[in-house]
This record gives structure tokens, sequence and C-alpha cells, in this order.
């Protein structure tokens, strides 16, 4: 019994795959038209802008050695101290 089944499915098989025979082939598709442009070497720019938020790699703890209080400022911010 178990042999006919695969007989009767072999069968099946060779039918579906003998409908393709004698059709006429489909019409090829046209690939779009492509611009292809040379090879110019430039500077890349090494930048990448994100958003995020930044994890550092390991942290220091800053303590002034004495104490006491800061009373005048004779720099701004982004000037050299030296």
């Amino acid at each position: 019994m178990r042999r006919r089944g695969v007989g009767i499915l072999a069968a099946f098989a060779a039918a579906v795959a003998a409908q393709g025979c004698g059709q006429e082939p489909e019409a090829v598709i046209q690939a779009p038209p492509v611009v292809v442009t040379p090879v110019v070497e430039r500077e890349l720019v090494d930048r990448i802008e994100a958003t995020g938020e930044l994890m550092a790699r390991s942290e220091a703890v800053v303590a002034a050695e004495v104490s006491g209080r800061v009373s005048e400022i004779r720099i701004h911010e982004g000037e050299a101290a030296g």
C-alpha cells in the first residue's frame, strides 16, 4: 500500500514538472539604464555625527588637598592657564 502512494506521488511530481514544457518562454525584463562614473580620489573626513550618551571607560575623583574658599577667578573659560 505504501509503495503505491509513493508511485502516485512520483507521477504527480512528473506531471507538474511537465506542465512547463511546450510553452513559450516569458518575455525578458530589461534592466534599467545605469550611469557609470570614473573613480576620483579625494580627502575623506573622518567624522561621525550622532546623538547619544557617552560612557567613560574610567573615572577619577578630584579633590583639593587643603580646605579653602575660591574668592576670585582670574581667567575665563577657554583661556590658557599658565
